[in-house]
């Protein structure tokens, strides 16, 4: 954590906001969906990360609930960089499995506690993340399920999908992929700040 938020942070992101999500299988675990909130420092992050339950198990279904973190990100999130200045945030989920292809209005109001009124396909979230997130998967390879799932996610999300054979660099990944995700838009060039000049928080990086 600390590795990566200060390759971030020396690589031109000032001050970014981070957000951390558990998820699991909606169909079985009894804590698919945990949030943190949006942080900029070492500690909080470090808190909400230790604070996340790694329920284990597995429902033997083929499949997790990615789609809760995509479902989260469009509902149930607001950003300046958005929200004042047109930019989208960054959505990463990692994981070894294909997402489940459907989430129920029950599950959602069992786990929001509000009132919804359809079911929506893995897709149809993907598509509505997408609208305020530039979404990636970093795809784990060591073990089986991640190369018998990596031709889905591939499919999916093409480019955004990130092949990881090593989960030990997740993090150096997750910093240099922020990076050029960063420089390769029109018209936002990442610099080195300066003290006399500090930038507002400018990414919000779920």
């Amino acid at each position: 954590l600390p590795k990566m938020v200060g390759n971030i942070i020396q690589k031109g992101v000032a001050d970014p906001a981070i957000l951390f999500l558990g998820v699991g299988d909606h169909e079985c675990d009894r804590a698919p969906l945990q949030v943190g909130q949006f942080e900029s420092g070492d500690e909080e992050l470090d808190l909400w990360l230790t604070r996340t339950w790694l329920e284990r198990g597995g429902g033997g279904n083929s499949g997790e609930s990615y789609h809760l973190a995509w479902y989260f990100a469009s509902k149930h999130t607001v950003s300046d960089a958005w929200e004042k200045r047109g930019q989208k945030g960054i959505l990463f989920t990692i994981g070894d499995e294909p997402c489940l292809k459907s989430l129920p209005k029950r599950a959602i109001e069992e786990l929001m506690g509000v009132p919804c009124q359809s079911n929506f396909s893995a897709n149809e979230l993907l598509e509505a993340a997408q609208e305020k997130y530039d979404v990636y998967h970093l795809h784990i390879m060591q073990g089986s399920d991640g190369r018998n799932s990596l031709h889905y996610w591939q499919h999916l999300l093409g480019q955004h999908c990130i092949v990881v054979d090593d989960y030990e660099k997740v993090g150096d990944i997750l910093s240099d992929t922020v990076i050029s995700n960063i420089n390769g838009r029109t018209g936002y060039v990442v610099n080195k700040p300066t003290i006399k000049d500090k930038p507002e928080k400018d990414e919000e990086i779920l």
